[in-house]
């Protein structure tokens, strides 16, 4: 028994036998005929379907009569997996009905028992061959494909001949270049303008050359379909079959319009570029392909202040600083040589006395037969008073968009003052207008029933309201001439000024057992009207809150904190709950109940504004019944 080579691509096979002696015997066979092959054995159609679903074999031999599945509904299942399967069946059925049902289900080919060695290798056999031909195939149709993707994608224009020159073929780069559509040209043969004799002494040697077998370069010029004329740079190569014989012609072309333009229009312009160098007032150069000065204007000797021979044969980059230097070596020469122009490069030269200069640097190059850079015309343009006016334009810009930051950040905190300022407000107004509005419907009755017993209590407390909401209404225009009061500064002895406020509570309010300490020679720079106001509410606060203890303490002084200097109040009245503190400054915003301490919940607020307008900061620290300490600072 001969071998059978599977060639390179791996090729797996299930068999599914419930009969284990004649599975053992094929499982034995099949390694020694076919040594390649992927070996997969079940003893059932279900433990089989299991294995093909992990496995997913390319061919399934399989019995048809077995316990718990047969071979039809194996069939079946993996057919509906895989509608390419292999399958081979193997069956002691020779009923036609039968065998046309099985393959009605897909099977590829039966072999009856008992099994004949040879027509089951036959079976094998040619299942491989289909298979390894349909993976050649596949093989072969994405080769095509990626060839196909290859020429219809190129950047260069690709036409196919036939040998005697018709066009079979050309790719959507000649319809984007040419203007024509591929049914405009297939079947044609295209046509060189004869322009001149030039041109058809050019089109004769293309012809001998491709028709006696060779390749064959060159430029010429063709026809769009518009009728403009553009270059070409043209490869075209003659196909081949198996016996040598030309089929076919392949042009591959790129347009080089371009740079035909730019060659003939640099010609022309050195006739112009010389007159340039000595009489114009710009700075020219001009290097050779390894970056040598071989010409300079006078003006750019003029403005460096070097002698014509200090610079022809040096490298141009010896006269710029380091860093521009390295700049141009690593990046911009190379890329110069490449493309054959750059614009705007900025660079820094050395004048001869040291001084620097911010260039930008415009160059064309001109180039060999081959293709290299042979020379090239750099223009320089001096923008050392443009940067340093930019600089400054952008240090201005800096400053005005930090300025106007800073007045956005300010609008928006003043947007936010008065709009929790205006809620406050009408939390504040409404209690005593809803009394008043109580009270004159309680005076209203008592007139209208003729009962003018309680009238004069009603009266009384209207009056009290009335005193409630016009105490509201001058703290409300207090805090509005403070946004609108403008600052003095000059040196103040708050020392002084808080004994003077504090004699002025206790004339008012009378005696009472009070230590009142002061620390001496306290001074700042500040407002003296808006800091009197500052001392009125902050002592007032403290003698108020302390109206409950025996002994009331209260204390102005001073200390240092990381160079700057703190002012205080500290007293040991009510205190506060520090889960408070952010509503402490807030309009109207009341710790303690009105019943509790008398007030319009605007001082402290009041405070805050004085503060922040003398660019200072205010915080305060406390404790439920253990006093309060309120802490500021001024700015300078």
């Amino acid at each position: 028994m001969e071998p059978y080579t599977l060639g390179t691509s791996e090729v797996s096979i299930l068999y599914v036998e419930d009969d284990p002696i004649t599975r053992d015997l094929i499982c034995t066979m099949i390694p020694v005929k076919f040594p390649g092959l992927n070996l997969l054995a079940a003893e059932n159609g279900q433990i089989g379907l299991a294995l093909y679903k992990e496995h997913r074999p390319d061919i399934v031999l399989t019995d048809i009569s077995m316990p718990v599945m047969d071979g039809i509904r194996l069939a079946s299942e993996i057919r509906v997996l895989n509608p390419d399967a292999s399958i081979i069946v193997i069956t002691a059925h020779s009923d036609t009905r039968y065998l046309l049902n099985a393959i009605d289900i897909g099977i590829n080919r039966y072999v009856l028992k008992p099994i004949d060695q040879e027509k089951l290798f036959e079976a094998i056999e040619d299942c491989v061959a289909r298979i390894t031909l349909e993976r050649h195939v596949r093989k072969q149709s994405e080769y095509i494909c990626k060839l196909t993707r290859a020429v219809e994608q190129s950047p260069c224009m690709v036409i196919i001949t036939d040998a005697k020159g018709v066009v079979e073929y050309v790719n959507p780069k000649f319809t984007e270049i040419t203007g024509y559509l591929p049914e405009e040209v297939i079947g044609k043969t295209p046509r060189i303008p004869k322009l001149n004799a030039r041109e058809s002494d050019t089109y004769e040697k293309l012809w001998s050359t491709i028709t006696a077998g060779y390749e064959w370069q060159g430029e010429f010029q063709s026809r769009k379909k518009s009728g403009e004329l553009y270059w070409e740079s043209a490869s075209i190569s003659p196909l081949f079959d198996a016996e040598g014989v030309i089929t076919n012609y392949v042009a591959v072309k790129e347009d080089i319009s371009e740079r035909k333009r730019a060659d003939n229009a640099l010609k022309e312009s050195e006739e112009r570029y010389r007159h340039l160098y000595e009489d114009t007032p710009v700075m020219l150069h001009s290097i050779d392909g390894v970056g040598r000065i071989v010409n300079v204007s006078n003006y750019w000797l003029f403005h460096l202040g070097y002698e014509r021979n200090e610079v022809i044969g040096r490298k141009s980059t010896e006269f710029l600083t380091e860093e521009s230097s390295r700049y141009a070596e690593e990046i911009v020469i190379p890329a110069f040589f490449r493309s054959g122009h750059c614009q705007d490069i900025p660079y820094q030269m050395m004048k001869k006395n040291g001084e620097i200069v911010d260039v930008l640097l415009t160059a064309v190059a001109e180039w060999n037969a081959t293709g290299e850079v042979i020379r090239s015309q750099a223009v320089m343009v001096d923008v050392t008073e443009q940067k340093r006016a930019e600089e400054q334009i952008r240090i201005l810009n800096a400053d005005l968009e930090k300025r106007v930051l800073e007045r956005t950040a300010e609008l928006e905190n003043s947007n936010k003052e008065l709009e929790a300022f205006c809620y406050a407000i009408s939390h504040e107004l409404r209690a005593p207008i809803a009394r008043l509005e109580g009270f004159r419907e309680v005076i209203f009755e008592c007139f209208k029933s003729g009962d003018y017993g309680d009238l004069q209590y009603y009266v009384g407390r209207l009056g009290c309201s009335v005193q409630q909401l016009k105490s509201a209404v001058d703290a409300l225009l207090m805090m509005n001439r403070l946004s609108k009061t403008e600052i003095t500064s000059e040196p103040i002895n708050l020392s002084e000024l808080s004994r003077q406020v504090m004699a002025e509570l206790i004339e008012v309010h009378g005696e009472r057992t009070m230590q009142f300490r002061v620390a001496p020679d306290v001074f700042a720079r500040g407002d003296r009207k808006l800091l009197n106001i500052c001392m009125h509410n902050l002592l007032g606060n403290a003698y108020k809150y302390t109206l409950k203890k025996p002994l009331a303490s209260i204390e102005f002084g001073a200390e240092s904190r990381a160079d700057q200097k703190v002012y205080f109040v500290r007293d040991n009245g009510a205190g506060f709950d520090m889960a408070y503190v952010s509503k402490l400054f807030q309009p109207f915003s009341r710790l303690h109940s009105e019943k509790e301490f008398k007030g319009t919940g605007i001082g402290l607020a009041t405070v805050h504004r004085i503060i922040e307008k003398h660019e200072g900061k205010i915080w305060a620290e406390s404790k439920v019944d253990e006093g309060a300490t309120i802490f500021f600072t001024l700015g300078q």
